[in-house]
């Protein structure tokens, strides 16, 4: 994924960070997007949309009313000293405000009752979780539970985050409000909503944070910026105040001084790589997104372009197969990367085609 200098682009203290043109499906900044980092409370925004399939598929509806198990309670209710929507112990309460809890309040009881309440017990819902990753294209991430309790099972990147809350942002903007709501009454205790990143970034409509021991602070948010909606996110923070001011960077503070101009668009020929063996000599490079960029663009004649791979690349080459990256220069440093991919696929050449490019690649590895 992409990755930006601080000197050239925006200077993050978290470890982890992405900012993404949602209307236009631009990657505009990525670092270290791959890395994994346990997901805390980010857990929650699978877990709402594992609730709403469930009521599409009319295994519950909203109105049904779940139990509040003592295990609910106890793990995740006051017992817990844990976010809580305090719903009361044998106690039953209607899935849509649970959904409301789980989200507004991040109530553990709720994440746990709903889960009992759809799958049977919190491990079937996980496994349920961890399929809905995988069906929205989310390879790197898997769930152990409903809450995002610590479990070295529960595992993401924020380049599975961006699928899942760009999926929300598209295909539910009913559960998108529902992450910006400021307050939410239960057992006559008014809370207002528990991320703390709503009442700090002016704009922000969704969606959470986190904390875990093991990577630290993260944080999701989405805003509109002139008409555009954005969606930043950041892992790997070491306290609150590094997250939000990351945040803050990504969403607020890049839109005043550089530009956003785009470099290429989803599936565009960057280049083309040298095939062995191959029917043809060579193969397309592509973007397997649209690539937009942060630019001072008062610097532009600083700003270059650089095509890295490991090549020829043997023949038969896949499509879509990751091969290479693009690098975005400015003044000789790389200040973002992206993946190339293969356009198209080559089938192996003849006896004498595949001949002919080994004493070609003789003669280039000896000159």
């Amino acid at each position: 994924m992409m990755s930006l200098t601080a000197t050239q682009a925006v200077e993050l203290n978290s470890t982890s960070a992405f900012l993404y043109d949602a209307d236009r499906n631009a990657l505009v900044y990525s670092k270290n997007a791959q890395t994994p980092f346990a997901p805390a409370n980010l857990t929650k925004l699978m877990t709402a949309l594992v609730v709403l399939d469930a009521i599409r598929a009319e295994q519950v509806a909203a109105s049904t009313e779940l139990p509040i198990s003592e295990d609910a309670w106890r793990r995740g209710g006051a017992p817990a000293r844990v976010t809580t929507m305090f719903a009361n112990v044998r106690s039953s309460v209607s899935v849509e405000n649970l959904l409301k809890g789980l989200v507004v309040h991040g109530a553990n009881d709720a994440a746990i009752a709903l889960a009992q309440g759809i799958a049977g017990d919190e491990a079937a819902f996980a496994q349920r979780m961890t399929e809905k990753a995988q069906e929205l294209g989310m390879t790197n991430t898997t769930y152990a539970n409903a809450t995002g309790y610590p479990n070295p099972n529960n595992t993401t990147t924020l380049a599975d985050q961006l699928k899942l809350v760009l999926h929300i942002i598209k295909e539910e903007p009913e559960l998108h409000g529902l992450f910006g709501v400021d307050r939410f009454t239960w057992n006559n205790i008014t809370q207002r909503n528990k991320n703390p990143l709503l009442r700090e970034i002016e704009g922000l409509d969704g969606f959470t944070a986190g904390f875990a021991e093991t990577s630290g602070y993260s944080g999701i948010g989405t805003r509109l910026v002139h008409g555009n909606r954005y969606v930043a996110a950041v892992a790997g923070a070491r306290n609150e105040e590094e997250r939000l001011e990351d945040l803050k960077t990504l969403l607020v503070s890049t839109f005043s001084g550089l530009s956003i101009r785009p470099v290429f668009l989803k599936g565009e020929e960057v280049a083309r790589a040298r095939v062995y063996g191959g029917k043809q000599p060579t193969v397309a490079l592509v973007t397997p997104g649209a690539l937009h960029a942060l630019l001072d663009i008062s610097k532009k004649e600083e700003y270059g372009l650089r095509v890295v791979y490991d090549g020829p690349l043997p023949a038969p080459v896949q499509a879509g197969k990751q091969v290479g990256e693009l690098q975005l220069l400015a003044e000789d440093t790389v200040i973002f990367t992206s993946p190339l991919i293969t356009g198209e696929s080559v089938q192996k050449g003849t006896l004498q085609q595949r001949s002919m490019d080994a004493i070609a690649e003789l003669f280039w590895k000896l000159f």
